[in-house]
């Protein structure tokens, strides 16, 4: 096949300037006859009430409304993904940006103008405060009370004044105590023998006052020449209150031998 001319296939040879061209006759459509046999009458008389008439049941779509649009938004964004802003100010919802500041799908639920999750921390912490307040006002208030029990009365004629004595142990004081003109010797819980002085002879209060601490009753007796020693009861309420003998600070007439038990709250200062 060499030598020879291939035709070119994209030439269109049958053209009005080609050889051969042959004039074709051009195509006109045959005209549609009127159907105008077998045609139903139409009725004019009820033109007025003849038209298109609206099915209140059909399927039609929902208006184009705006909260018909949002309706979509709502959904289109709940099915869409994440949303996130770009560069340009453009919220991006799955594959679609749109103009920030556009609702795009439903707010999330505030309480008191705070997300609802905000809101429930917020509170919890409140309540934790007020549960700790309250917790901490009670533990102070039942140690202020404990505390203003046990503090020493110092004025009044019932209650409990200061204990002369720790256990065995005199409280705040030396023992032997030296007070203004006397030294006293100090046993606690000890009182007055039933069997009266070292000679015999019968103690009695040559006098009786109320002190609300041990020291400022031996004082007392060390201003009186005739006090030979003192006997102190902290318990005003069963030694004052009670009118038996009337006085919680007792002078005596004679010096003994502190060998009667008394009560914790009572202890005997005898001259030396």
């Amino acid at each position: 096949m060499s030598g020879q001319t291939l035709p070119n296939v994209n030439v269109i040879r049958d053209t009005p300037t080609s050889p051969g061209h042959t004039l074709h006759r051009e195509y006109t459509a045959p005209p549609i006859p009127r159907q105008t046999e077998n045609a139903p009458e139409v009725d004019l008389s009820n033109r007025d009430e003849e038209g298109l008439q609206v099915d209140e049941n059909g399927p039609y779509p929902k208006p184009t409304t705006d909260e018909a649009r949002m309706e979509q938004k709502q959904a289109w964004t709940a099915d869409s993904g994440p949303q996130t802003v770009n560069d340009a100010g453009l919220e991006h919802i799955g594959n679609v940006e749109l103009q920030k500041g556009i609702t795009t799908g439903a707010r999330p639920k505030k309480t008191c103008g705070m997300p609802r999750r905000t809101f429930l921390i917020v509170a919890v912490v409140v309540l934790i405060v007020v549960v700790a307040a309250a917790v901490g006002g009670g533990v102070g208030g039942y140690y202020a009370n404990k505390n203003k029990k046990d503090s020493p009365v110092t004025s009044g004629t019932t209650g409990m004044a200061a204990l002369p004595c720790s256990d065995d142990n005199v409280n705040d004081l030396s023992n032997p105590y030296l007070a203004t003109g006397a030294t006293f010797t100090i046993t606690c819980h000890r009182g007055v023998p039933g069997s009266g002085d070292k000679q015999g002879r019968p103690i009695v209060n040559i006098a009786q006052f109320i002190h609300y601490d041990f020291k400022s009753c031996m004082d007392e007796c060390a201003a009186n020449t005739k006090c030979m020693g003192a006997v102190y009861g902290a318990n005003l309420t069963a030694m004052v209150q009670d009118g038996d003998p009337g006085a919680n600070c007792l002078l005596k007439n004679g010096t003994w031998e502190a060998t009667a038990s008394r009560i914790a709250w009572m202890a005997s200062g005898v001259k030396e």
